[in-house]
């Protein structure tokens, strides 16, 4: 589909108003004074919009001025036709609104990009340090795990060390009462001896008898308190050993926590607590702004859409007035128009569908590096992007079909010669073939893929013969 220039269309849609004032001349029945009316208004709005550039403000004065002139009957063809072409290029310079508002959105994608490649180089850092930690915590770990054990063996040795003190005890009772009995028993056999001493004959000898028979009691005791002693003294033995080993015990405990503590206190080990902290904030606050970026896209993709359907119905209006074009002179140069809005509302809508298919899928791969809150946020709006990309797709296919249909019927009625005008047609045609093609190959539909490539490579054979470079390009 080609675009008009602007200067000259105005300089054709004047003459065509300064026809109407011609044709109409001097009567003044009210069919030919409406026709003038009308002539003289549309030549104001179509002069402002020559010399303002302002095509929305002339096309509403056009539609306005035919509103105002119902009786122009035949002569208001022109003037239709003047405000069929001015709804067309008010819709062509709408066409750079989708595309400005798709290039911020692909700034707005880089901007994602440079924030993940932030988090990228954040994450290999976050990796070092939580290895650089982890070793640290392993060491600590291990360190715990030998405390424990220390700890462990410390209560058994003390509750030993306590065991024994305690049976030392017992046999050094045990001992003194039966040292105490034996000192008893030895005080009375020496009363006996010493009463003894101070008698004579019988009585000395049996009373001293007495004092030995006393002594042989002391047997049994002598006995206990040796068992005691040799008890205390085996004791005795295994604290030696036993004291020892709870005094390294307890030492080697005082040793390990030391060292837990020095570790954890260490400015090495706080410098990296402190890094690891700041690079986790860091990490947060870029996964932020593509939230927040996120967010834009979305509204972006609204605004998009907006902007695609505006500049669609500006062109389906365009359409809708060359449709009533019906002066056979007017009536070949409406047919174009109405073939070319068909196709012009076709591409609009296939740009639609490959910037948002595009976009959806752009997103979808950002997102499978990022983690899960983020990339659900991104996949939120590649969703959206995708169920537009879809829209699109069915309205290009709609539009295609219609614009095809147009460009048939002008090639089998214009398009047979090798003028400029059957070329051009021609060559429209095929173009809104192939652009016909790419929407079934996104519906996946094969078949009209393959209909519509060979009627493309057919009428390109017609195309070479009137433009030998067209094939090429």
């Amino acid at each position: 589909m080609w675009y008009r220039e602007s200067k000259n269309l105005i300089k054709c849609l004047v003459v065509a108003c300064i026809g109407i004032l011609v044709v109409v001349g001097c009567s003044d029945n009210p069919q030919n004074e409406a026709a003038k009316q009308l002539g003289q208004s549309a030549e104001k709005a179509l002069d402002m919009a020559a010399r303002e550039g302002d095509f929305e403000k002339a096309a509403k004065a056009v539609q306005a001025a035919l509103r105002d002139a119902p009786q122009a009957g035949s002569a208001a063809e022109p003037v239709l036709l003047a405000s069929a072409d001015l709804t067309f290029e008010q819709a062509q310079r709408r066409q750079s609104k989708p595309v400005a508002i798709a290039d911020l959105a692909n700034v707005a994608l880089d901007d994602i990009s440079l924030e993940i490649r932030s988090i990228g180089r954040l994450q290999i850092q976050q990796d070092r340090l939580d290895n650089l930690l982890g070793a640290t915590e392993k060491e600590i770990e291990g360190l715990d795990s030998q405390s424990l054990d220390i700890e462990g063996q410390l209560d058994e040795g003390t509750a030993e060390l306590s065991r024994l003190e305690k049976l030392k005890a017992e046999f050094e009772q045990q001992s003194q009462q039966a040292q105490s009995s034996i000192d008893s028993i030895q005080q009375a056999a020496d009363e006996k001896l010493r009463l003894a001493e101070g008698l004579r004959g019988d009585e000395k000898l049996e009373l001293a008898q007495a004092g030995y028979d006393i002594l042989l009691t002391r047997k049994s005791y002598f006995l206990d308190a040796q068992g005691a002693l040799d008890h205390i003294g085996s004791i005795e033995s295994q604290i030696a050993i036993i004291e020892p080993l709870v005094q390294k015990l307890e030492s080697d405990l005082v040793s390990v926590q030391q060292q837990i503590s020095d570790i954890r206190r260490s400015p090495a080990s706080r410098d990296s607590k402190a890094q690891l902290a700041d690079v986790i904030k860091q990490i947060d606050e870029h996964s932020s702004r593509i939230a927040w970026i996120a967010t834009d896209l979305k509204k972006a993709q609204a605004t998009y859409g907006q902007a695609v359907d505006e500049t669609i119905s500006l062109f389906q209006q365009a359409a809708d007035e060359y449709k009533k074009v019906r002066s056979q002179s007017a009536r070949k140069t409406a047919a174009v128009g109405l073939a070319d809005s068909y196709g012009q509302i076709a591409v609009a809508a296939l740009d639609g569908m490959r910037f948002q298919r595009y976009f959806s899928s752009r997103l979808l791969s950002i997102a499978s590096t990022l983690e899960p809150q983020t990339a659900n946020a991104l996949g939120e709006v590649a969703s959206q992007y995708a169920s537009g990309s879809a829209d699109y797709a069915q309205k290009a296919k709609e539009s295609f079909k219609l614009a095809t249909d147009e460009y048939s019927k002008l090639q089998k009625r214009y398009g047979t010669g090798r003028d400029e005008f059957a070329c051009d047609v021609l060559k429209n045609y095929i173009l809104t073939l192939y652009g016909k093609m790419v929407v079934s190959e996104y519906l996946d539909e094969q078949d009209v893929v393959d209909e519509v490539l060979a009627q493309a490579d057919e009428l390109m054979e017609k195309a070479q013969n009137c433009d030998p470079g067209f094939a090429r390009s």
